[in-house]
């Protein structure tokens, strides 16, 4: 991501899905028409985005989206889509003026009931700022955050046993419960899905964003405004900058090679001038160039190999749907789970540990032979009853 305005943040949320229909195991999309009213443009930001490896429809944005370009996009809630396939490459204006919309629901699912209680003792009065930080900082005190070991006993709402027993938990867990104790509020709030983006390249001027930093928060409704809160806390070494020049070299390839544009012309054109005119002191950078250029040559060879990495979850939506049970490409891997939960029970605890497998795989935490696993799921899938 380039974000063309200075200074830039050093870090910021990009939103993809806003989740406001609340169920016993967490929230999900919701079918329900909102009037948006997108803030002036007067003080906007423009981004542009060179999405890579990403097969979602999702116009990904900070803040509140004023405009996008290329502007085939459909609108379903607070949501933008792409009507046909992501582009390659687009931009953004966004506002950091508050959304205007309208609020959602501040219904709290039976058998939450208890959750909704434990908000009220906790913060039983004072401003929704207050409140909210309030919230933030018992679920930050009496539970932690762990995208492993997150036990949960049979029977129980997972959400229930998180905020009551202080368990272990993922972005998704702290999100889900902090909006489900502020509806117990009468506060109106919902999930947002998308990516916590804090890596910045400085030797090509952008931000990275992996699947590792995908990310659940928390938007609630006050004073006419939705506002941002993120509840999870930050992991230890979590954020830590990692190498930046194969990045630069990836960023490179895809700018220069894949995206030439008529104002890339010009700058190349203008580097050009400039070493000509100082060969000395530029010699060192046209070594850097032809290493560079090996380099983009190597990414470009292996990068049908990585996009078969990116196909193991594509098998087991395709696995499924052979079954009867279609799992919207939208939604996130905790719809997905919940979705077979309802249609397919059986199956269930199956997907469940695949799932966990699967994300310690994408988000690079252990050895794991996904392939082989995969392979295995499949064809459980394939030979199960009904």
């Amino acid at each position: 991501i380039v974000w063309h305005d200075k200074p830039h943040p050093r870090a910021f949320l990009l939103s993809g899905a806003h989740l406001e229909k609340a169920t016993i195991t967490g929230f999900e999309r919701s079918s329900r028409k909102i009037n948006t009213f997108r803030p002036a443009s007067h003080s906007m930001h423009r981004l542009t985005i060179y999405p890579q490896d990403i097969e979602v429809k999702n116009v990904f944005h900070p803040f509140s989206l004023v405009k996008v370009s290329p502007g085939d996009i459909r609108k379903e809630g607070d949501d933008y889509y792409w009507r046909s396939c992501m582009p390659a490459v687009y931009d953004v204006w966004v506002s950091e003026t508050p959304g205007r919309s309208e609020p959602c629901s501040v219904q709290v699912p039976p058998g939450l009931e208890d959750v909704a209680g434990l908000a009220r003792r906790i913060a039983p009065e004072g401003s929704a700022g207050k409140r909210v930080a309030a919230l933030t900082a018992y679920l930050r005190h009496h539970c932690r955050y762990s995208l492993v070991n997150q036990y949960k006993p049979r029977g129980l709402s997972p959400i229930k046993w998180f905020v009551m027993n202080g368990g272990e938990g993922d972005c998704e867990y702290f999100a889900t419960s902090l909006a489900l104790m502020l509806r117990g509020l009468g506060i109106p709030s919902r999930v947002v899905t998308g990516f916590y983006v804090h890596e910045y390249n400085p030797l090509g001027g952008y931000y990275i964003v992996r699947a590792s930093s995908a990310h659940a928060w928390v938007e609630y409704w006050d004073k006419g405004a939705w506002h941002t809160q993120d509840p999870t806390p930050p992991e230890p070494g979590l954020y830590r900058l990692r190498p930046n020049l194969i990045d630069e070299i990836r960023f490179r390839w895809i700018r220069w090679v894949i995206h030439y544009s008529l104002n890339d012309q010009v700058y190349f054109a203008s580097h050009v001038r400039n070493t000509i005119i100082n060969p000395g002191r530029n010699a060192i950078y046209w070594i850097s160039g032809l290493l560079l250029a090996a380099a983009m040559l190597w990414l470009g060879l292996s990068k049908g190999l990585r996009h078969l990495n990116n196909s193991f979850y594509d098998q087991v939506l395709v696995a499924f749907s052979k079954r009867g049970v279609k799992l919207d490409t939208k939604a996130s891997h905790g719809e997905h789970l919940r979705y077979v939960e309802n249609n397919w029970p059986v199956m269930a605890r199956y997907f469940s540990r695949y799932l966990e497998d699967y994300l310690l795989w994408r988000f690079g935490k252990g050895d794991i032979d996904i392939a082989s696993i995969t392979g295995k799921f499949v064809k459980r899938i394939k030979s199960s009853p009904s």
